[in-house]
């Protein structure tokens, strides 16, 4: 099992982190995200004992190198995705969801890049960040050879697991292992991926709607691909 899916089934059993932030907000951080690999910063806990953790098990602790890594991977993953969109799909609301994920995702970025200029710290890449950044390359290609309303139902619905998985993630790995100096970038990130779950759902079924119910068989007579998104 990737480290991916191993963090996100952890917080999934460990509350369903995602769900609760798509039907009630972002929540502020709880027992649940300080459950497990939240270091104790008052105890002077070392990033070079926690780089050696990370990469391995959900829940692991991550150093803030790594983190700034594993952050960079999400924003860079979403703005290579997007673009592979722009121009290409039908979708009005697919197009303006593209383009929110380029301009929010490129805040986000350049925010932490700041941050870390700050702080001092470069990012140190993982097996996570490596993960998210192969993964976004190989689903943009994929974005590629579609057009049209196959490309508008691939991306979005795409977009609707990814940032499901993206905020287990941040939620579950980044902010707990995170020192307070980038917590509150993080808690921020996490804001905007709930807020961008919320737009997916909607945006989704103003799509899924235009091509008719599957039961009625009315993808293909919207000229919908009702296999494009699996």
């Amino acid at each position: 099992m990737k480290v991916i899916s191993k963090i996100v089934l952890g917080a999934s059993l460990l509350g369903g982190a995602a769900i609760a932030a798509c039907s009630n907000g972002a929540p502020e951080q709880t027992s649940v995200d300080t459950a497990a690999g939240h270091r104790n910063w008052d105890s002077g806990a070392s990033n070079d004992d926690a780089s050696a953790a990370c990469d391995t098990l959900a829940f692991s602790v991550c150093s803030d190198a790594q983190v700034l890594a594993i952050a960079s991977a999400l924003n860079r993953g979403e703005i290579l995705e997007a673009q592979a969109v722009i121009g290409r799909g039908e979708s009005p609301e697919v197009k303006a969801f593209a383009q929110r994920m380029i301009d929010d995702h490129t805040r986000l970025e350049t925010a932490m890049q700041e941050l870390a200029s700050r702080l001092g710290v470069a990012p140190m890449e993982n097996a996570i960040s490596q993960e998210l950044t192969q993964s976004a390359q190989d689903e943009a290609q994929k974005l590629q050879m579609q057009t049209g309303k196959a490309l508008d139902q691939m991306y979005i619905t795409h977009e609707m697991v990814e940032h499901f998985k993206a905020y287990s993630l941040v939620r579950s790995l980044l902010i707990p292992s995170a020192r307070p100096e980038l917590r509150a970038g993080l808690v921020e990130a996490r804001a905007a991926i709930a807020a961008h779950i919320e737009l997916a759902v909607t945006v989704q079924s103003t799509v899924v709607g235009r091509c008719g119910s599957p039961n009625q068989n009315a993808g293909a007579d919207a000229g919908c691909d009702t296999d494009a998104a699996h």
